[in-house]
This record gives structure tokens, sequence and C-alpha cells, in this order.
């Protein structure tokens, strides 16, 4: 009994640290889709350039150089999917819809962030560098 209590014990812990290590800012350095691969720092102007910033509230802001309109602020959380870890981010568009988005945590260091959608040919993954 006690080791079962131990083992659960051990998975809170680590169900917390994706969220954790998300709280920070950080700037989109690469995007993949399919065989086409962008660095954001040769895009013409830096115009595309994104930043995610992920607070401990479950809010979000993300911005783009140069803005365009004022940031919103969205919200976030982190589940866990059969082995996975899943970013939900509730934002909302230039229209006031809501849109909602559902990333696949490939990689979470604190200073870097590996996220993706979809899968085999329709598969994009976002290159996140920690600024923060």
């Amino acid at each position: 009994m006690l080791i079962a209590f131990q083992m659960f014990i051990l998975f809170l812990g680590l169900q917390e640290e994706p969220q954790k290590l998300l709280i920070r800012k950080w700037e989109l350095k690469e995007v993949v889709m399919g065989k086409n691969k962008m660095i954001m720092q040769a895009v013409p102007n830096r115009r595309a350039v994104v930043y995610m910033e992920f607070f401990e509230n479950g809010k979000c802001v993300i911005t783009s150089q140069p803005a365009q309109s004022p940031p919103k602020e969205n919200k976030w959380s982190v589940l866990q999917e059969e082995s996975n870890w899943i970013l939900h981010i509730e934002a909302e568009n230039e229209f006031g819809g809501k849109v909602k988005q559902k990333f696949k945590i490939e990689k979470i260091t604190k200073k870097e962030l590996i996220l993706s959608l979809g899968e085999k040919d329709d598969k994009e993954t976002y290159f996140y560098k920690a600024i923060k």
C-alpha cells in the first residue's frame, strides 16, 4: 500500500512538470510543415516573429512583431492524453470568435519547447526558444 501511495505521489509530481516548465516567455524560431522548413529569422522584416507567454493563473498572451493588434489574453492548460502531454489553448481570433487548439508537447525544457499539430504528412512542428 505504501509503495502504491509513493508511486501516486511521484505521478502527481511528474504531471505538474510540463506546466511549470511552460511558465515563461517563448519565441518561435522555426516551423516545419511536412518537408518545408521556415526559419523565422529568415522572414523578411521579421514580420512573423511570434511570442507566447504563459502565466501560472492559466493566462497566455500571444503577440507578434510588429504588433498588428493589441495582444489578447488567452487560456491554457496541459493534460495528459494516453502517453502524451497535450497543450490546450483557447484564444480569441481577430473577429471575436473563440479558437481552440490542441498541441502535442514533443519536448519541453527550461530553454526549449517543441509543439506539434497533426500527424504524418499533415504534421506541423513549432520550435520555440525561452527568452524569459
